[in-house]
């Protein structure tokens, strides 16, 4: 006999901790405040530039911490007639670090919509960060995590990626990567060109950090990047950040007067 869903009055999405700039988007768009609850379908919070934010799942059902830059909503805060929770958030963009508590329940359910899938929690530790062009990494730290996409669902365990992109499922599972290295392949100047090609593990992102904002640098499905950049004037150092799905990152400064002159 299928379950029916209830309204559910004390259900809702919390907000536990905030830095610098974050906007709740119900009804309106307004900063938000510690305290601040969601309860309804379409109800989000978004950070800004150097921001962040932890939510809270009522009952202690879970955690989500937001990194800068990131969109997220609510779709669903249900009670089925068995009293299972169903729970389901959306992250629209940026990056998102979900720690859960296992079930009591069969039927409850904590899944993360992200662009062309759907990401199943099973209790876990895990991250999922979402490009600008919407490739979407999967990351699981401790536990279980199901990535579904075209039909095709694959566990992402402890130490593992998945990376799903537009109109594919999702890949199989790789290492997750915690180095976050960059292979520099070429470095050059050409006038007031600078040329630079690399490469990074597939599941990370790659960014330009700039003073006032950070640019995202487009991957291919090898990981691989080419750049071109303009020389600006007193210009010394250029820096970039890879990060994971996790939220982890780290910064590669590039002294431009050691790349060479062709």
């Amino acid at each position: 006999m299928a379950l029916r869903a209830q309204s559910a009055p004390g259900r809702w999405l919390e907000v536990r901790q905030i830095a610098r700039s974050v906007s709740i988007h119900a009804g309106g768009n307004r900063s938000a405040r510690v305290g601040d609850r969601l309860h309804n379908s379409g109800h989000g919070v978004s950070t800004g530039r150097r921001a962040s934010a932890t939510l809270a799942v009522d009952l202690n059902i879970g955690t989500v911490s937001l990194a800068e830059n990131t969109h997220i909503t609510v779709q669903r805060l249900e009670v089925l007639s068995d009293g299972a929770r169903v729970t389901l958030l959306q992250v629209h963009r940026g990056q998102a670090r979900i720690q859960a508590r296992p079930m009591n329940n069969p039927n409850s359910r904590f899944d993360l919509q992200i662009p062309n899938g759907i990401a199943a929690v099973r209790g876990t530790d895990f991250g999922v960060a979402v490009g600008e062009d919407q490739k979407t990494a999967v990351g699981t730290l401790d536990g279980h995590v199901e990535l579904t996409a075209q039909g095709v669902t694959v566990p992402v365990v402890t130490g593992f990626a998945s990376v799903l992109r537009p109109g594919q499922p999702p890949t199989q599972p790789l290492v997750l990567d915690r180095e976050l290295d960059i292979t520099w392949q070429s470095q050059s100047r050409q006038g007031n060109t600078i040329y630079l090609v690399g490469r990074i593990d597939v599941a990370n992102t790659l960014w330009q950090e700039m003073e006032a904002d950070s640019r995202e640098i487009p991957i291919n499905q090898g990981g691989v990047f080419e750049i071109r950049l303009p020389l600006e004037p007193r210009s010394r150092t250029l820096t970039f950040s890879v990060r994971n799905s996790l939220g982890e990152s780290r910064t590669h400064p590039l002294t431009l007067d050691r790349i060479p002159i062709r």
